[in-house]
């Protein structure tokens, strides 16, 4: 989704456009999806997917959007490698968005392997703080 007033073509998101009304084809409209979510990838650093957390986060406060660079505003991507640091930041939506693409498609089923790792470090999503990507 993008934020009111943007449309995902307007970013030159044609493909995840697609997805999105295919995806809504299938399996109905998103309004019935939970607020909360998440996926659980291995890591694939040959195509930039390091160990870290890809956060979808929502800006409360609509006013700010420093320097307009934020093409989602007040929706924000941000990806932190399990080390804290910034891997992708805000302002590169379209890499961001391949990223979580590439990791996920064409997976109907999760990756057992990865989520029981990650269910061992969240201890089953109760903290997230040790919550990676494997």
């Amino acid at each position: 989704m993008c934020a009111p007033g943007i449309s995902i073509t307007d970013l030159g998101l044609n493909d995840f456009r697609m997805d999105l009304l295919n995806y809504i084809k299938a399996n109905g409209e998103l309004d019935k999806l939970p607020n909360g979510m998440h996926a659980v990838v291995p890591a694939n650093q040959s195509v930039g997917l390091m160990p870290g957390v890809i956060f979808a986060l929502k800006n409360i406060h609509d006013s700010v959007n420093v320097n307009q660079q934020n093409r989602l505003h007040p929706y924000y991507l941000v990806y932190v490698g399990n080390d804290g640091e910034i891997v992708v930041d805000h302002t590169q939506v379209k890499r961001l968005l391949d990223l979580i693409r590439s990791s996920c498609k064409g997976r109907s089923d999760p990756v057992p392997d990865v989520c029981r790792l990650f269910n061992e470090r969240t201890e089953d999503d109760a903290r997230w703080s040790n919550a990676r990507t494997f």
